[in-house]
């Protein structure tokens, strides 16, 4: 039976077949995937199961902000419900995923303030110019009225 088998026709893939497991790597391996609240910069197969919120590898977007805010009220809701159904080890998963959105909240806060303070530029203000010794004297003039 075994010179009969002809192992390799059972191991070669149809286009569709092909095609399915290509968007399905798209999904979770890439860099810059897209994931809640950022983009994934892994190059490899998740490590962390999908679990995106709190990942170090995810770098926030802040047009993504609407997504984690919506996340950690969720997260919020759940931890309420779990304690009202007495489950602590799920009302504690849940209370990290809501540090774990309020951190990345944060990060996209400060990316923010990056970015405006980027293009900030300031207002140069000219003053008369003063002599060293006008600048001297006014200096030994408070320093005589300090010690009277």
């Amino acid at each position: 039976m075994a010179t009969h088998l002809e192992i390799n026709s059972s191991v070669l893939r149809g286009p569709e077949e092909l095609v399915e497991a290509l968007e399905e790597a798209k999904e979770k391996v890439g860099v810059y995937t897209q994931a809640l609240g950022g983009s994934c910069s892994i190059d490899a197969i998740c490590p962390v199961k999908m679990a995106c919120v709190g990942c170090g590898a995810k770098v926030p977007d802040p047009k993504k902000k609407q997504e984690l805010i919506v996340y950690k009220i969720w997260a919020e809701q759940s931890v309420k419900l779990w304690e009202d159904q007495k489950q602590p080890l799920e009302a504690n998963k849940m209370k990290v995923a809501t540090r774990n959105a309020e951190k990345e909240l944060y990060e996209i806060e400060l990316i923010e303030k990056f970015r405006k303070d980027e293009i900030y530029e300031p207002e140069i203000q000219y003053r008369p110019q003063t002599t060293a010794t006008s600048m001297a004297q006014s200096g030994k003039r408070k320093k005589s009225d300090t010690n009277n």
